[in-house]
Parts: C-alpha cells; structure tokens; sequence
C-alpha cells in the first residue's frame, strides 16, 4: 500500500479517537454525516470513495474508543461502596518498592452484604506491609481473597496535575484497594505454572537477578532499568539527571531494545545452523517474550510489532517500508487499545520515531552542504595517507560518522518531541545533544552485557570480564549524566504550550522539511 493511503487510514482512526473524547459518539456521527454530505456535493466523483473511507475510518476510531472506555454491568467499579472483600487471581508482574508494592487483580466474585456474587473487572492492588507482614511469594495467575473495600480513584487537586485516575482508565481499571494487614490476603491456590505470560515473566526477574549477581547493586539497579525500560529500579536524582540531560529515552523500551536483541540473538541462531526463515521466526518469537517481559507499555508495542512485521518480510520474500510500518504499527497498537492515544509513552516514541524518518533524512541532506560533509570519510590526500596508519584512519573515519548519525538522529528527535516534553514536563534541555554523544558508545555495551548475563553469570572468569566492561560502560555514562544535568543551565522551563501553538509548530517542521526536499531533490 502507498505510503499516504497508509498515513490517511492511521491519520483518520486516530482522529475519530480524538473525535470521540471530546464530542462523544453521537457528536462525531453528526459530524461524520455532515462532511460527507458536503464532500458528496463538493469533491469530484473520483475522490468521493476515498473521502467516504477516511469517514467510515473515523467513525470506526470513534466507535472502538466507545467501547474500549465502557464499563461492564458487573464491574467491581460500580459496587465498590458496598463490597468488603473480592476474590480472583494476579494478572501482573508485582513491582514497587518493598513496602509498597502493586498489581493488576482480576476480579471474579465479590463478598457483598447478602453473600458472594459473580463480578469483572480490574483492580490495582497496592500494599502497605512491614517487612515482619511480609506476604508470601505471589505470582502471575495465583488466586487469592482479598478483605478489602475497593474505592474509585480521586482527581488530580489542580488542573494540569497528573491523573492517576485517567492513567489507571487508559489500561481498563477503574477501581483501587489497599492491603495494610497480612491477615486481609488469603491464596486459594496457585496458578498455572504452564501460563506463557507467568514464564514470560519468570524469565525477566532471572534476569534481573543474573544482573545483580555479575555487577555491584548501583550498577545493576541502572542496567535493569535500561534493559527493560523502566524507572522503578532508579533513585531519584539519578531520574532527575537523566530528565534534565534529555536522555530518558535511554529508560523507555523501544525499538532499540528490540535491535540489540536481534543483533545477539542472530550469531547465536547462526551457530546452530537454522535456516534464515527459520531465524526469523525465532526472533520473531523473542521479540514476543521480550515484550511480555517489559509489559504493555505503548513504546515497546510500537516497537514489537514494527520489528515482527520486518523479521517477516524476508521469508514472504518482501521489501520492508520502514514508513509505511510506522504507520501501520499506528494503527495496530490504537486497535488494541485507543486510550493510549493520550498516553504520554506513545505519544513521544510515535513523534520520536517520526523524527528519525522524516527529520533526520532532511538534516543529512543540509549536512552534506556545509564543509562538515566530509567528516567521518576517509581522507584521500597522499600526504595523510603517510602520516597517519591506516588502522587509526579507518577508526576515525567510522568514530566520525557514527558521531555525525548521533548527532543527527538526536537533533531530530529533539526537535520532534520538544512541543510534546514542554507540554507535559515544562522545560527543554538544552545539553540533549552532547548528553546523547556521552552515552551512545556506553548503551550498547550495557545491552549487551545485560542480556548475555543469565549466561556470564555461570562462568566465573568470563563474568569478571564481561562484567567489568558493563559497569565500566555503566559508570561512565552516569557520570556523564550526572555532570551534564547538574549544569545550571542544563535544562530551562517553559509554561505548556496550547493545542494551537503545537499545531503550528508541526505545521512549519513539516513546511521546512518539505522545502528542503524539493530544494535539493535533484542531489
């Protein structure tokens, strides 16, 4: 499919999304009804069916929105004044802190006044114990009763703030319980130890714990969080440092998770002498583990499904379009879940993503006319030849074009994600760039020894090494964020800019990006 019927039919579904928050079903199909009575009468008859599409599209945004914010008869929601205890099973990973930790309870009866009584619905469950209350090891698909009165989540205080509320309602769970006494748990039984997800994420506290066994605590807390993009293992002045230096990206599973996965995952898969198709397929199916492991983050959604449908196109014997895959990965990741259209993760990794194909090529191409165009090639004078070896040449020329492809790639994402951080975060950095440089040579090293720990692990000599270069790669770029977020200026505030000014912004990115495209198409 051509790139623009790609980007309309993802452009449309997501703006009946958008539609419906703010109008409402109804609204939109008066809407609806009203552009395609006029675009009847006005757009030529050629044009009619695509307009009648991009409609039908939005309608159908607005419609999936509809049912994806509704709430079932039974919810728990509904009832939470009058129920004292609810039964069901874990239905996530259980993370937070040690005297605070959380999950997703699905809900499958509830203890009312009159008795038990068949209920739906999530929970997230958080509880406030001592180490002396400890409850007992609880995983995924266990099932439990809990003595517990549920309760709506309250709204932010003051415009503006963030909405635990919306947040919980964009993943389908409208309601909260505290546990504060051992004696409120009670497990049932325990669940399936066969369950994909709960291996999924057997699989990831391994992982974590390989971590912390090869390298000291400090470090490993950093290397878990970058390997699977979370900030629950990080203390707060290293998240400060890393929000002011523009770096947060680091922390967020994406796509370049998926990479480095797929770069160890390939001599491996070499070795043992599987045909390609057959690689594919394994990677394809890594990439899936991967992603229950992380969670449902939008980021990595994005990010899973983009890198599945390329891992695919060899053995279908197709030619990936990297564009037309941002698009449908769009449209996919808002098919299962239209909320996250106003999640703050998808928002910046879709307009991040949207930096690297659209900005980035656009500032190679002003880079190649400036005298800067030949930084990273290799030199061709005789004189330099001699006095320089060639070994060291060949280093300079592949450090400076990977410089160059940082510098470039980190300028774009700035400038495509720079409306979106001063919106919700209210500053701009303004060391993103040289922050970046200081880490990207760093990353790699930390994925790499990160997931090669459940194996160095084992081998004591090869642990040492490999372990000393992941907290080596570790240390250095803290350090680098560190000095550069503690800089006065490092960072400056801004008030949020409207909806208007956004738009505007966009408009004239694109504007630019457009004319030099046609400035220097021909070269």
């Amino acid at each position: 499919m051509p790139e623009r019927r790609t980007a309309a039919v993802a452009v449309a579904f997501a703006a009946g999304i958008l539609a419906g928050d703010r109008l409402g079903t109804a609204g939109c199909a008066v809407i609806a009804a009203s552009v395609s009575l006029v675009g009847l009468l006005v757009v030529r008859a050629e044009r009619r069916p695509t307009l009648l599409l991009i409609v039908g599209l939005s309608i159908c945004g607005a419609l999936r929105y509809a049912a994806d914010r509704s709430v079932a008869p039974d919810d728990v929601s509904r009832f939470c004044r009058r129920i004292d205890a609810i039964e069901g099973t874990v239905a996530s990973d259980i993370g937070g802190e040690t005297d605070a930790r959380r999950m997703t309870f699905r809900v499958s009866r509830a203890r009312f006044a009159d008795g038990w009584h068949s209920a739906s619905g999530d929970v997230m469950v958080t509880t406030y114990l001592s180490r002396e209350q400890r409850l007992p090891k609880l995983e995924y698909g266990d099932r439990l009763r809990l003595a517990v009165h549920p309760y709506v989540p309250y709204e932010p205080t003051n415009p503006g703030q963030f909405s635990w509320k919306d947040y919980l309602a964009r993943h389908g769970i409208y309601c909260c319980a505290s546990v504060r006494d051992r004696s409120q748990v009670t497990v049932v039984s325990r669940g399936n130890r066969c369950s994909i997800l709960r291996a999924a994420i057997a699989a990831k506290r391994y992982l974590i714990w390989s971590i912390h066994r090869v390298h000291v605590n400090d470090v490993a807390s950093v290397m878990s969080g970058v390997l699977l993009g979370t900030y629950a293992y990080l203390d707060d002045e290293t998240l400060r440092d890393f929000t002011r230096t523009g770096t947060m990206h680091i922390l967020a599973a994406s796509g370049y998770n998926c990479l480095v996965l797929m770069i160890i995952a390939s001599p491996l898969l070499r070795l043992l002498r599987l045909f390609p198709r057959h690689r594919s397929y394994v990677m394809v199916l890594l990439v899936a583990v991967y992603l229950l492991m992380v969670g449902p983050v939008p980021s990595m959604m994005r990010a899973a499904v983009m890198a599945v449908l390329v891992l695919l196109a060899a053995p279908l014997k197709r030619v990936p379009d990297y564009k037309n895959l941002f698009y449908v990965a769009g449209f996919l990741v808002l098919l299962v879940n239209p909320s996250y259209l106003f999640d703050i993760g998808f928002q910046l990794s879709f307009v991040a993503v949207f930096g690297l194909i659209a900005v980035a090529p656009v500032l190679e191409v002003l880079l190649a006319q400036t005298p800067l165009r030949d930084m990273g090639r290799r030199p061709r004078q005789r004189l330099r030849e001699k006095l320089v070896p060639r070994t060291a040449t060949i280093a300079a020329s592949w450090l400076g074009r990977e410089l160059a492809s940082v510098g470039i790639a980190t300028i774009a994402v700035s400038l495509a994600t720079a409306p979106v951080i001063g919106y919700y975060f209210n500053y701009v950095s303004l060391v993103s760039v040289p922050a970046n440089l200081a880490v990207a040579f760093g990353v790699p090293v930390i994925f790499i020894d990160g997931f090669l720990s459940p194996i160095t692990a084992h081998i004591p000599h090869c642990a040492d090494w490999i372990g000393a270069l992941g907290t080596a790669a570790t240390r250095t770029m803290l350090a680098s964020v560190g000095y550069l977020g503690s800089m006065r200026y490092s960072a400056i505030s801004v008030p949020s800019p409207t909806a208007l000014a956004i738009a505007g912004y966009y408009i004239m990115l694109y504007a630019a990006a457009a004319y030099v495209r046609s400035r220097f198409a021909a070269r």
